[in-house]
């Protein structure tokens, strides 16, 4: 499972990378392959993946605790 934290470093690594790109891109420098654009949506697409259940187990946790009458007295 990966942590909150070592998911944030990989996204800022991943923003970071991805300014490198732009900006190699804007001065002619780089190319993206048919191939390896796909990696690059797939591993976007695994990023998003892993935020949504992030967000989902945030919104359990966040959940209190309901009061009244359980099974355990």
């Amino acid at each position: 499972m990966t942590t909150p934290q070592s998911f944030g470093a990989g996204l800022a690594a991943t923003g970071n990378a991805m300014q490198g790109i732009i900006d190699s891109s804007n001065r002619g420098e780089f190319r993206v392959t048919p191939d390896a654009g796909n990696d690059l949506i797939r591993t976007f697409g695994d990023f998003q993946d892993e935020l949504d259940a992030m967000i989902s187990d945030m919104g359990i946790l966040a959940q209190r605790t309901q009061l009244g009458d359980s099974p355990a007295g």
